[in-house]
Order: structure tokens, then C-alpha cells, then sequence
């Protein structure tokens, strides 16, 4: 089955007023986790967090891709496990979402490992690793002793 791209809704559940330095430091864990999930490609917290049924909620979503719904939902459910993100709800947003205008999901590692990395390519000498390597921008000069500015002078000035 095809993947697609879908949009997927939880509600994080935090105990006690949350601070701006929670609501970071839960945006960071679900960023992390997502770096490591390999079908989730956005997760972002959306604050304020708003007190919901006496506990206070922060909506998170995330975009995965997946051949169906549940399935991009289940990814979801582990990601937030695997970050340690208590969810109350976790739901499809239902808003339909371009393939072109949503980054794939990057490859499995068996896939990544397979491959050559570019240091590899380059040494091999291949056609694309030597356009590369052709096109770099020279180093920036640095430490590099500059001329003192001429100081300007009436007699200067003058002429």
C-alpha cells in the first residue's frame, strides 16, 4: 500500500500550572523522540496549555506517513512513549494534506547503512562526488591580520 502523509492530534496532560520552561522542555523530548521514529516527520507543540477537566492539556501534532490512519497513529502512541509524554487523546486532525508539500519520511537505517556515505562516494571518484567537491566555497579567512585604517587628515581632505 502507498504511504501518505497524515496529521495526527494529542493531547498532553501535565500536572500543575505549566511553565514556558515545561512546555520547552516537553517540545524537546517529542523532538528527540521524533528524530529516532523513523515515520513521524514534524511534532509540534502548540501552547498555550489550556486546563481542561481539571488537569491542564497541550496539544502536540505530529505529521506521519504510513499506508492508513491507525497505523499513523500507532507511530505516534510509541513516539510519546518512547519521550515520556503522558496523552490523554490522540486523534486524526481529518485536514488533508499534500504529498509535495509534506518532507518523506526519511529511509529505514538498514537502508541508510547500505548505502555509501558521500566521504565514500568521494573516494571512489565518483561523477556527482567530484561536482561537489568542485563547487565548494573557499574557507573563510580568519586570524588573519588586517592593515590599520589610514587616519584621514585635513591635508587629505582637501584634495
Amino acid at each position: 500500500m502507498a504511504q501518505k502523509p497524515f496529521e495526527v492530534v494529542a493531547e498532553c496532560t501535565l500536572s500543575g500550572l505549566p511553565t514556558s520552561a515545561d512546555i520547552a522542555r516537553i517540545s524537546g523530548a517529542l523532538e528527540q523522540a521524533r528524530r529516532r521514529a523513523p515515520g513521524v516527520v514534524r511534532a509540534v507543540v502548540q501552547p498555550p496549555a489550556r486546563f481542561k477537566e481539571a488537569t491542564y492539556v497541550l496539544e502536540a501534532r505530529f505529521i506521519a506517513w504510513a499506508g492508513e490512519g491507525e497505523a499513523a497513529q500507532q507511530a505516534v502512541s510509541s513516539l510519546l512513549e518512547g519521550a515520556g509524554v503522558s496523552c490523554r487523546t490522540l486523534h486524526l486532525s481529518g485536514r488533508a494534506l499534500n504529498e509535495t508539500d509534506v518532507p518523506r519520511a526519511r529511509a529505514s537505517t538498514a537502508a541508510r547503512e547500505s548505502s555509501p556515505s558521500r566521504a565514500a562516494s568521494a573516494r571512489a571518484g565518483t561523477r556527482n562526488a567530484t561536482r561537489r567537491a568542485s563547487t565548494k566555497k573557499p574557507a573563510a579567512r580568519r586570524n588573519v591580520p588586517r592593515k590599520p585604517a589610514k587616519v584621514r587628515t585635513a591635508a587629505r581632505r582637501r584634495r
